[in-house]
């Protein structure tokens, strides 16, 4: 750390030192600074202050003196004596603190013996000073032993160096307590700023948090909290009675038996029921909870979570509805379903076994090749159906099959990859052999499947995997004809305030409306998908430039901002657009990585700059 010495000497306390000594010894004393400057001075002898440092020959030798008394302490002498050409003796010694030369102390204007006052006469004459009053004024220069003088200069270094050090010591406290109090502050920003991303995390995942003190029978609500319960935090005073109230009357017995048995137990909990809104909606929660206890086992404290899963609870019925559907077509008793993995049937429903002849469970772990009629047939329809999948995702075809009793039939085929690799596939299989009518059935069957895996089941749209998959296509025919390709993403401003405000089926309504708009506005050769969200994705044709692509998303926006929703009023979305003209040789899947970072990026800038725009990666 760089210092000066007036930062850690207290300079008062120095001259007062130099004022004291003044009447015991008649000669000057200073402390200066490395640069030169005066820190403190007392007792400067008459014949230097009105005759030696006013002429300007004399005045020269003086800093001549000056200059070399310091260069020599620069040499890190312990002193340097030096006499001046005035006739006068001068002396100093450094001042080092924590080996930093930091200042300099002279005594000076003395004489180590008697004067020449020839030399002082003779000098007086030569520089015009009046003679009687020069000499008067040399008499009162003091006469000094070496060895004396070597005694004050200990004297003095012990007693600087002592002020100094207790100045650097305090300079130390200071610079340590500054530090800590920087510390402080930032800790505290710190945590304010977790304090602010833990309450947005709360908001963004719906999860509240609650402490109740049990020995002062305090209840603490999170704000997210208040919100999940739709209660004013200015007029609803949080307490376990007005927490009941709100659970749905038939789950209070319920959930007060699981907060009791786990004060028995000293276990935690976690238990998922049902709230009742004011106008009678109903709200599904999941709640956890932990209580601390003394080395006695009283309670103390109990903390918990309160997570609103209404929509999960939505969905999983929705699941549940379409596994009951799907329940209900997989027992179709004409229509078989086969699970394969690695060419490996892993599950086969009953119409399917029967189908083939076999028992319950004979045919999992049983190789694809055992319901094939003949070696060829199992390898021409692989060589067949394989590149179909890969490109289709789906493969019908009618095959010529044996049962376990040898027998030889014809089914109609639709097989579905489940993954990338097409490692896994389902299968759907129908004996065409006996009825032709059941073939129309099996396509409807399959263009649900198909619907299901690539589009998104609220706005009809492509899906994330959908639109990646069609992504692909775009950008292996952009890089063999080589043509730019344009992509925008489109977000809706403020959309969580429009589930606050309205509710989520309001919310589903703006999703659609923006979905909807899309494809109105948009080309029939336009790609269009939910991404998540309130997150939408457009990739444009092949050869759509930047400003066309520009021109694009801005008719989106602008008919979205056009056009109110009822119940909702206006809404507006903000777009980020990007534009990259591929090689033959990149990769595909890179390529859509970077169009989509650079879209998403635009997108950000739009949102951070006042939303309601849209704005292409080119241009920031």
């Amino acid at each position: 750390m760089n210092y000066k010495f007036s930062e850690i000497a207290d300079i008062k306390m120095l001259q007062d030192l130099l004022d004291g000594f003044a009447p015991l010894y008649p000669v000057a004393t200073a402390i200066l600074d490395v640069d030169g400057e005066i820190l403190a001075a007392s007792n400067w002898r008459r014949i230097c202050t009105a005759y030696h440092r006013v002429e300007p020959t004399t005045s020269q030798r003086c800093l001549e003196s000056d200059t070399a008394l310091a260069n020599g302490l620069s040499e890190q002498k312990e002193y340097n004596v030096y006499k001046c050409k005035n006739g006068l003796v001068d002396v100093a010694f450094p001042i080092i603190i924590d080996g930093k030369h930091l200042a300099n102390f002279f005594i000076g204007q003395f004489l180590f013996e008697e004067p020449d006052r020839e030399y002082f006469i003779n000098q007086a004459k030569t520089f015009g000073f009046d003679t009687s009053d020069y000499l008067k004024a040399l008499d009162e220069v003091k006469v000094i032993p070496e060895q004396e003088i070597k005694n004050l200069l200990e004297f003095f270094a012990k007693q600087v160096n002592i002020l100094a050090k207790l100045g650097k010591a305090n300079l130390d406290e200071q610079n340590i307590n500054a530090k800590l109090e920087q510390k402080v502050q930032a800790r505290t920003v710190e945590l304010e700023k977790i304090n602010q991303l833990l309450k947005k995390s709360q908001e963004i995942a719906n999860l509240g948090i609650w402490e109740l003190d049990i020995v002062n029978n305090k209840l603490y609500w999170s704000d997210e909290i208040f919100k999940i319960f739709e209660k004013n935090k200015k007029n609803f005073s949080a307490s376990y009675e007005g927490f009941i109230e709100v659970v749905h009357p038939d789950d209070r017995e319920l959930v007060s038996s699981a907060y009791e048995n786990s004060i028995v137990t000293k276990e935690k909990y976690q238990i998922a029921h049902r709230l009742i809104m004011d106008d009678g909606r109903i709200k599904w929660v999941e709640e956890q909870c932990e209580t601390e206890f003394d080395s006695q086992g009283n309670a103390l404290k109990s903390i918990g979570t309160v997570y609103d899963i209404t929509r999960r609870k939505e969905v999983e019925e929705l699941l549940q509805e379409t596994l009951d559907k799907q329940n209900a077509i997989l027992k179709v008793e004409n229509v078989g379903f086969a699970f394969t993995k690695k060419r490996k049937f892993t599950w086969v429903n009953s119409a399917f076994e029967n189908m083939f002849g076999y028992d319950n469970g004979e045919l999992v772990g049983k190789s694809t090749r055992t319901i094939y009629a003949s070696d060829e047939g199992y390898r021409y329809y692989g060589k067949v159906g394989y590149p179909k999948l890969v490109e289709n995702g789906v493969y019908n075809q009618e095959v010529e099959c044996i049962r376990k009793d040898g027998s030889h039939f014809t089914i109609l085929a639709s097989m579905t990859a489940l993954t990338n690799d097409l490692s896994e596939a389902v299968g759907v299989f129908v004996d065409v052999t006996e009825a032709t009518e059941l073939r129309k059935q099996l396509e409807e069957i399959n263009q649900q499947l198909a619907e299901r895996a690539n589009r998104d089941f609220l706005t009809k749209l492509y899906n994330r995997r959908g639109f990646e998959e069609r992504c692909k296509e775009v950008i292996e025919f952009a890089k063999r004809e080589g043509s730019k390709i344009s992509i925008a993403m489109f977000d809706v401003d403020h959309f969580k305030k429009v589930n606050d405000t309205f509710g989520h089926d309001e919310g589903d309504k703006v999703l659609k409306f923006v979905a909807d708009t899309l494809v109105d506005i948009g080309r029939k050769s336009d790609i269009i998908g939910r991404y998540g969200g309130e997150e939408f994705i457009l990739l444009m044709p092949p050869k759509t430039d930047v400003e066309e692509s520009i021109i694009a998303a801005e008719r989106v926006r602008l008919s979205i901002q056009n056009n109110p929703i009822d119940n909702i009023g206006k809404i507006t979305i903000s777009a980020g657009v990007a534009t990259i003209f591929p090689n033959p040789n990149d990769d595909t899947k890179q390529i859509a990585d970077i169009l989509r970072k650079q879209a998403d990026k635009a997108l950000y800038y739009a949102k951070e700059n006042g939303r309601n725009r849209v704005v292409h990666s080119d241009k920031l």
